[in-house]
């Protein structure tokens, strides 16, 4: 995962799905070795499911791997807009 976006994603409390280890070593999952194919397409896909269908709560501390929490409505209250 991008240092600088996993950092925001922590810092500001906002979910982050990481998309790219599950794709990582498998060249097969790539038409022209940068775009997914529809199979690699279909991972990226199970991949936000689980994780959005996931009745655990997420925690800052990630209890999904590579995810970070929404904010709490008072967190988000206190966001400056």
């Amino acid at each position: 995962m991008i240092p600088a976006i996993q950092s925001i994603a922590t810092s500001t409390g906002v979910l982050l799905i990481d998309s790219n280890t599950p794709l990582l070593k498998h060249v097969e999952l790539f038409n022209d070795g940068v775009h997914p194919s529809s199979q690699g397409a279909g991972v990226i896909a199970a991949t936000v499911s689980g994780v959005l269908s996931n009745p655990k709560p997420h925690t800052r501390s990630g209890s999904v791997p590579g995810t970070r929490s929404l904010p709490t409505t008072t967190e988000a209250a206190n966001v400056d807009r």
